[in-house]
């Protein structure tokens, strides 16, 4: 999905196609966060406790809980605080 306009320039650094390496990336507290949409629960049911562990959140764009019925938009988080910061930017 490509970002709509102006969304891009709200961020330091965009990029695409990072898949679970991004994931990763968040974990490990090296990026902020990943925003994505399209996701099956495949691409996010192993990643999420490895996440979560590390002491990130993982949810839905509303701040909902991820489970096999969710819709694929995906917000991951090092820390509440960027988690607000992105489902604040996503509503605007």
């Amino acid at each position: 999905m490509r970002p709509t306009r102006g969304s891009s320039e709200s961020v330091k650094l965009t990029r695409y196609n990072g898949d679970c390496y991004a994931y990763g990336l968040v974990a490990s507290g090296f990026i902020d966060g990943v925003l994505e949409a399209g996701l099956k629960p495949y691409d996010f049911c192993a990643v999420l406790p490895v996440l979560e562990g590390a002491g990130g959140i993982m949810t839905d764009w509303q701040g909902a809980p991820l489970g096999l019925a969710s819709d694929g938009r995906v917000i991951a988080a090092g820390d509440q605080r960027f988690h607000e910061l992105a489902r604040a930017r996503l509503a605007s």
